[in-house]
């Protein structure tokens, strides 16, 4: 198994077998052989997970795998000179797109669940922080509301692009074709897609749903397929959507790094992912992205969730 480590040039650390050369703060990746987990040394030692933030361990087993393979390596080699943790928490918004999310809906949230994934910090300075995103292979990048998307979306464009006027135009019709509000149903959105059940409730909500997949093919077949030709500013946009550097103004919500596992080989767990940095422009970061931009064709559909198997579903757009 094998796990990449980040640290600084000033980080008292043996010298690597294995260097990859990083044109960043972080300047050196080294790649580190482990055990397997019955060869581990000082087993009793070991948590099971350092997690930051109130977030819910449900659901994070990559990242739980990723922060325990790094921990392990350091308690092995007792020079716990770094320390990883599962960061699981909502931060705090930048004002510029709080104010944008804000036009769509009024009672927005100041805070929302941050890119970072993960953090790697050096004991002995905290200010030596990576903060990393987990993605499983060409995995979705975001999965936003209409309101989260609207913000997304102009703060790109605003920051950028805002000299084309094109583009401006296509976003205007865009958020005018994109269903918003929320269709509540007993009935799953597959359900809904076929028409085979007289019950009024069914009925209601399949003729909303039609209403919404109208208007959902205009956005995909028709805008999106536009907004490619904008390659620029979808690049910028998958960009933002994987690091978060507008949404949350550089704080600790905002991600350096991707790390991209390989799902085929069932990545994590052997160790092969590769580690993309999103600070700068870089050949696997554009590989990464373009790849992601060829194989997003219908980015707008429905999403649903219910609190409980009691409570009704709630559908709503999303992107990506």
């Amino acid at each position: 198994m094998y796990v990449k480590l980040f640290y600084s040039k000033i980080s008292p650390t043996p010298k690597p077998k294995c260097f990859i050369k990083l044109n960043h703060i972080l300047h050196i990746t080294r790649i580190y052989k482990l055990q397997s987990m019955s060869d581990y040394k000082n087993k009793q030692e070991v948590k099971s997970i350092t997690q930051r933030g109130g977030g819910k361990i449900a659901g994070l087993k990559n990242e739980e795998l990723f922060v325990q393979f790094i921990n392990i390596y350091f308690i092995n080699q007792s020079q716990i000179i770094w320390e990883a943790s599962i960061y699981s928490q909502r931060c705090t918004l930048s004002d510029k797109f709080l104010a944008l999310k804000r036009l769509k809906k009024s009672n927005a949230p100041m805070t929302d669940q941050s890119k970072t994934d993960a953090i790697i910090e050096f004991k002995g300075n905290a200010v030596l922080i990576h903060k990393i995103s987990l993605k499983k292979g060409a995995g979705r990048p975001t999965s936003s509301n209409v309101s989260e998307t609207y913000a997304l979306m102009y703060i790109v464009y605003y920051d950028k692009h805002s000299n084309n006027k094109a583009l401006g135009k296509l976003l205007e019709e865009l958020f005018k074709h994109l269903p918003d509000g929320i269709i509540t149903s007993v009935y799953k959105v597959n359900q809904l897609k076929k028409d085979n059940n007289s019950d009024p409730e069914f009925v209601r909500a399949r003729k909303e749903y039609l209403q919404w997949k109208d208007k959902f093919e205009i956005c995909n077949d028709i805008i999106w397929k536009e907004m490619k030709q904008h390659h620029e500013y979808v690049v910028d946009l998958f960009k933002e959507c994987l690091s978060g550097r507008l949404k949350f103004g550089n704080n600790e919500g905002t991600a350096d790094f991707v790390i991209d596992i390989d799902v085929e080989k069932d990545g994590i767990q052997e160790g092969k992912y590769t580690t993309i940095p999103l600070t700068y422009d870089n050949e696997k970061l554009s590989e990464y992205i373009n790849k992601l931009i060829s194989i997003t064709n219908c980015p707008f559909a429905t999403k649903s969730s219910r609190p409980n198997s009691n409570s009704p579903y709630k559908i709503w757009s999303r992107f990506l």
